[in-house]
């Protein structure tokens, strides 16, 4: 209330030594008034504040109207640790009041779980405080019972399968960039012909001549026939009624194209975000890579673009991998740097720094994230005691293994993952202060990584034009 957060309820009293004992001669259920409750050591066993230590230290309180009122940073700890209902509604309050204060001290924050043990209880003592709770509330042990035999046990029906009539009416798609991001066999890129479709689609959208010879030869090669026509009424369809899902495009179960490479060029190049696909059975191996090209006598000239094409629609797509390495690791950029090196194909990498601009480029990076607002700002605070300068790099993976995310509806990948737990275990000791996480930083997916990736090119064009004044 005093913050502006929100009303308050009740008011919770903390008193210690003499003031206490004769105060709990008055409480009933601990309570002094309807609304006035005695509290007992509430924040001793989270965050290790003893109720002398936060009436006598004047970091743990301020006095607002001649009372000490406690910290907020100290009530926000205890919220997130502890983790209740209601604290989880106050939490996004208090979020916001973080981010409009200066009046906010990160010091006295404790956000990480596990920095106090609790006391060790015999099995039998926590049986009987179980049935002693029980009897008091029995319909409240029920309902966790019953929960905690729902969740292990019972079938989750979110998903079902659809009536037939609807079946046929479902359309499947998957992100234009994971369809690109799967058209590898073993560490190489299959697919160098998209590219060619690719340069070819962008030639008749630009109403360009560039590419119809090397386009020609190619399909005569693979298909015995030209096939120019075909690909210019593709495009001026799409030109004139986008799109369409009607048509999906034909893969393996493993993502791979089985035809329909025409379709994912011009979804390239027309920068469709998703493309309709139907999984089929296949066995055939299908390789058109860069050593297609070269054994089919192409052009190094026409190979050097065809790599370029590749670098750019990685990159714009975010099938390259982004990793950061923040300003606490910077002694050590050139160690990891060699690591990824010999575990990773690092394609390229760049040292920024970002002066002035390192708080909104770090929030910028974590706006594309679902972490919490006052943990971005937490991170900003511990770093801006190093040196405002980053190093990234930009990795290819071939097979990097995605999963469903817990918290959200998208996807990530184990591999990018491990890399970044990886360099964190190996470098957090030795970074003084460290907080989770301001070692490194990860795209999860295409999307964060394209978007990353945007965010670099961003900041690294404007410090390379403040340099170069």
């Amino acid at each position: 209330s005093f913050k502006g957060i929100r009303e308050h309820g009740d008011v919770d009293l903390c008193a210690a030594g003499e003031p206490r004992e004769l105060l709990e001669k008055e409480t009933k259920g601990n309570y002094l008034s309807e609304n006035v409750n005695l509290v007992v050591d509430k924040y001793e066993r989270l965050l290790g504040i003893t109720d002398l230590e936060l009436i006598n230290n004047d970091k743990y309180h301020e006095i607002i109207d001649g009372y000490k009122v406690i910290r907020l940073e100290i009530e926000f700890s205890a919220k997130l640790l502890r983790n209740w209902a209601k604290d989880k509604d106050d939490l996004p309050l208090i979020e916001q009041y973080i981010v409009s204060t200066e009046d906010w001290d990160w010091e006295l924050v404790i956000a990480e779980k596990g920095k106090l043990k609790r006391k060790q209880q015999s099995r039998w003592r926590r049986i009987t405080k179980y049935l002693i709770k029980a009897l008091k509330n029995p319909g409240l042990v029920k309902n966790k019972l019953f929960k905690a035999y729902k969740k292990k046990y019972m079938v989750d029906k979110k998903r079902i399968a659809p009536v037939p009539a609807l079946q046929d009416q479902l359309v499947v798609k998957i992100p234009t960039a994971a369809l690109l991001g799967n058209q590898f066999a073993g560490e190489e890129f299959a697919r160098y012909d998209l590219l060619l479709r690719y340069l070819m689609v962008k030639g008749i959208a630009e109403d360009q001549d560039d590419f119809i010879k090397e386009y020609n030869l190619m399909q005569n090669k693979r298909v015995g026939r030209d096939t120019e026509i075909n690909i210019k009424n593709l495009v001026n369809s799409i030109q004139k009624r986008g799109f369409l899902s009607r048509h999906p495009i034909p893969i393996t179960r493993d993502g791979l194209l089985i035809e329909g490479a025409h379709r994912l060029a011009c979804a390239l190049y027309f920068q469709v975000q998703e493309v309709p696909v139907e999984i089929r059975s296949w066995s055939k191996d299908i390789y058109y890579g860069r050593d297609w090209f070269v054994e089919n006598g192409f052009e190094e000239k026409l190979i050097t673009r065809l790599d370029e094409t590749k670098d750019y629609l990685f990159k714009e797509y975010g099938v390259w991998f982004s990793v950061i390495l923040w300003p606490p690791v910077e002694p050590w950029f050139d160690q990891i740097e060699a690591w990824l090196v010999n575990n990773y194909k690092v394609v390229s990498k760049d040292d920024i720094y970002l002066g002035d601009d390192f708080p909104d480029f770090t929030k910028e990076i974590y706006a594309i994230d679902d972490i919490d607002r006052w943990k971005v700002e937490r991170k900003i605070y511990v770093m801006q005691n190093y040196s405002p300068k980053i190093r990234t790099f930009a990795i290819e993976i071939a097979d990097p293994q995605f999963r469903e995310k817990k918290r959200t509806s998208g996807y990530l990948s184990d591999l990018g993952a491990k890399l970044k737990e990886q360099i964190r275990n190996e470098y957090k000791k030795k970074v003084p202060g460290y907080i989770y996480d301001i070692v490194c930083h990860t795209g999860d997916n295409h999307e964060h990584n394209r978007e990353i990736f945007k965010i670099i090119d961003k900041f690294k064009y404007k410090h390379d034009k403040i340099s170069s004044v």
